[in-house]
């Protein structure tokens, strides 16, 4: 796939080939604090790649051989207001990245025109007082921050359309059946509160892009979601007999739920159990078996 092109910038100023022959290149002086950003376009097959330090931005659109099509670069937004590089949409061959404050109610949105080499910014403050923030989705047309609104069964969107504009949808389950792992009765904030440390946080839900291998570590965890353009899938499987899964409809911003239940091993105590599932292809995967 074209996504598996790109390798960690090739030390973030050159683009070689794999015997090492220079392709293309383009002079990138940084700072320390580096971080870098790509935006994938499978149907033009171009790549932007954003690459920052403590300074500056710059911006580099590269097409499918790797090739240095235009860049543009920018003054840093201020690291004091935002901490980092957080997700993206693009229109044709322009890109509009979003950069975030640590808590995430700020939100500055930077829009690079190739075509006219402007880069423009506008920032967005979001009212996320009462409300934990899940994860960020990013696609071709919008990009999008999940949170729960505390002690509820609300899920809040804040979505950020390819003019940078921003609403809010609300998404409210109704009766739902969540279990912690230990079968206590719980609401949609409690399931995600839930501490199953020690390789997941409270809130912590990993995000898993099955167009890329998914690591051993990352498939583990216990609370994981799938996103796509229709729809963001979230199973939960920290109780071992189930796996608890809501869908999130991302044309009418409507949520459904189901439980799957896993199979039956006979044991003396659950302890003894491990499971946990994967989505891939509209299908479910489960797998259970006794720890050790």
């Amino acid at each position: 796939m074209f996504k598996k092109l790109l390798f960690v910038l090739l030390f973030l100023s050159s683009l070689f080939s794999f015997s090492q022959e220079l392709v293309n290149y383009t002079p990138i002086e940084l700072k320390n604090n580096r971080d870098v950003f790509q935006i994938v376009n499978n149907d033009k097959k171009e790549v932007t790649l954003f690459v920052s330090d403590k300074i500056k931005v710059k911006a580099i659109l590269l097409n499918d051989k790797m090739q240095i099509i235009d860049s543009m670069s920018v003054k840093r937004p201020d690291r004091k207001k935002f901490a980092e590089m957080i997700g993206y949409n693009s229109t044709n061959s322009n890109a509009r990245l979003f950069w975030s404050s640590k808590d995430r109610s700020l939100i500055l949105s930077q829009f690079y025109d190739f075509e006219t080499g402007k880069i423009t910014a506008q920032e967005t403050t979001l009212l996320i007082k009462n409300e934990k923030v899940l994860q960020n989705f990013s696609s071709k047309e919008k990009f999008y921050i999940l949170t729960i609104v505390t002690e509820t069964n609300t899920l809040k969107l804040h979505v950020f359309d390819q003019d940078g504009d921003h609403e809010t949808k609300t998404i409210t389950l109704d009766n739902p059946r969540f279990y912690t792992k230990d079968y206590t009765k719980t609401d949609l904030y409690g399931i995600f509160e839930e501490n199953l440390l020690p390789f997941e946080t409270p809130f912590s839900l990993q995000n898993i892009v099955t167009e890329n291998p998914t690591s051993i570590a990352d498939g583990a965890k216990k609370r994981k979601c799938y996103f796509s353009d229709k729809q963001i899938t979230i199973t939960f499987d920290s109780n071992v007999d189930y796996t608890q899964v809501l869908t999130i409809d991302l044309k009418n911003f409507t949520i459904s739920e189901k439980v799957i239940r896993k199979p039956i091993i006979v044991t003396q105590t659950r302890s003894e159990l491990n499971s946990n599932s994967f989505y891939f292809d509209n299908k479910f995967y489960q797998n259970k078996k006794r720890s050790g």
